[in-house]
């Protein structure tokens, strides 16, 4: 796969999860995919999680718990089989209310058309706050 398919894969991604399709979001990765946010006790969800269906579980228990209101990627680097996205996001507690935002780093792998990894970061501390406000 050639860096400029890779990277069109991922904006479209953004596009999806920000539609909340999170089948087509499901549909371009591999069965075995590896997805790493970064490790919230506050947030159970966020944990390591190995393949397409634990992964869908992680989508379903983010939508619970928080409504985004914006994710933006600011600039998408390409090379060989990884796509590095810096951006901004923003949102909302389901529960409380309060909003929250951070930059984000999100590392993407491809293994052939497919991504087979992913591992963000972001301000932990920012976004756990949200709750205790």
């Amino acid at each position: 796969m050639n860096r400029e398919t890779n990277i069109n894969t991922i904006k479209q991604l953004y596009a999806d999860f920000g539609a909340r399709n999170f089948k087509a979001v499901l549909d371009v990765l591999t069965d075995d995919i590896k997805w790493e946010p970064p490790l919230v006790p506050e947030r159970p969800y966020n944990n390591l999680r190995t393949g397409k269906s634990e992964v869908e579980d992680w989508m379903k228990e983010m939508a619970t718990d928080v409504t985004y209101t914006k994710e933006m990627p600011q600039a998408i680097y390409a090379d060989n089989d990884v796509v590095i996205v810096k951006g901004f996001f923003a949102g909302m507690a389901n529960t409380t209310g309060k909003s929250f935002e951070s930059d984000f780093i999100h590392l993407w792998k491809f293994r052939e058309d497919k991504i087979c990894g992913y591992q963000a970061f972001w301000n932990t501390h920012g976004i756990v706050r949200y709750k205790k406000i």
